[in-house]
């Protein structure tokens, strides 16, 4: 599938950015529950299509698509810390961002910027794992993980913020 790279780029900044902190905004509970929802199933569906998907950036366009052909243990695990794309730092920095949402979303405890960094680890384990031992077209890397779990920490930190300003602006 080829699809316009300002596109997509603009779409993931107003999914990841814009539409939480709107949702953020929102008084009626029953609503932004839906919503919210909603909102953390087509964040899964996005994540399954970035972990098991290749994305091909070119200057004109983006290509995704699934290879599922190679040999199941063929792959290596890189240890290495130190990222050389900057294009792989920036998708693994902002990749979990989002669960930073869905858990302030669900979360309403002054430990959520810890629990998403947890959780943030952990989901980057999961998905090194899967993309080691299922046969795809990816390789798993050491700094993925951190970096996965930094994503959400940051996620976790804007929204909780974004929160209380927006608990603060109801209550005036």
């Amino acid at each position: 599938m080829k699809l316009n790279t300002t596109l997509i780029l603009l779409f993931l900044m107003v999914f990841y950015i814009i539409i939480p902190t709107i949702l953020t905004f929102l008084k009626n509970s029953k609503v932004k529950k839906i919503l919210d929802i909603t909102y953390s199933v087509l964040f899964f569906i996005m994540l399954f299509v970035g972990v098991f998907g290749k994305i091909d950036i070119n200057k004109t366009f983006t290509t995704i698509f699934f290879d599922f052909t190679n040999e199941m243990f063929s792959k290596q695990f890189n240890f290495k810390f130190w990222i050389v794309n900057f294009q792989d730092f920036i998708i693994n920095i902002s990749m979990l961002f989002p669960l930073g949402y869905i858990f302030t979303s669900f979360i309403k405890s002054k430990k959520v910027v810890l629990i998403s960094f947890v959780l943030g680890l952990l989901t980057g384990m999961i998905i090194e794992i899967s993309q080691f031992l299922l046969p795809i077209y990816r390789s798993p890397q050491l700094s993925d993980i951190i970096l996965n779990g930094v994503s959400a920490l940051i996620g976790a930190i804007y929204f909780y913020l974004i929160r209380k300003l927006a608990l603060k602006n109801i209550k005036n």
